[in-house]
């Protein structure tokens, strides 16, 4: 669990780091019951929201975490000196 930040709406949240799933295994609902998990653990900790990272062009992972119901929320952008 995090604390979030004053200005959003919910206090604490669980957040899911990166994540990696080998190949042989994606599109096995691998994602799905990992976050699943992750709700039914939170909801006993009264956490209501769930937050993660993604790079904008892993476009399968995108697929798999607005199938598990996650909506884009923020957008971060960088600038790379040289």
């Amino acid at each position: 669990m995090v604390n979030a930040k004053p200005y959003h709406i919910n206090q604490r949240y669980a957040y899911m780091g990166f994540m990696f799933i080998d190949p042989e295994y994606r599109g096995q609902g691998v994602i799905q019951n990992i976050i699943e998990t992750l709700k039914n653990w939170a909801k006993t900790k009264h956490v209501v929201e769930a937050r993660l990272l993604v790079y904008h062009d892993n476009l399968g992972a995108i697929r798999a975490y607005e199938k598990s119901g996650f909506k884009k929320h923020t957008l971060e952008i960088k600038l790379e000196f040289e």
